[in-house]
């Protein structure tokens, strides 16, 4: 069994790797705008994520002003699109 003290203590180390490469931590979903360069802007994170940064799902085709779902995924840094927002 796992002991849920170690996994706690690797997803704080993860946090932090993630605000030094960033400088913001971003662990969870979010929802963006892509913007007329491709990049996304999440909300309420102080600068955009570059389109060579972030991911699509299979099928899923982004346009700047479209609302999207953006989940982080490893180094807290790079981006899975998984789909648009209504």
């Amino acid at each position: 069994m796992i002991d849920k003290s170690i996994v706690n203590d690797m997803a704080m180390i993860l946090t932090g790797q993630s605000e030094k490469v960033v400088g913001e931590a971003l662990s969870l979903p979010a929802v963006a705008t892509v913007q007329g360069n491709l990049d996304l802007m999440i909300d309420g994170f102080g600068k955009p994520i570059p389109a060579e940064d972030y991911h699509k799902i299979k099928g899923v085709s982004v346009a700047p002003g479209n609302r999207v779902l953006a989940v982080p995924i490893e180094d807290g840094h790079t981006f899975i699109v998984t789909g648009e927002v209504e």
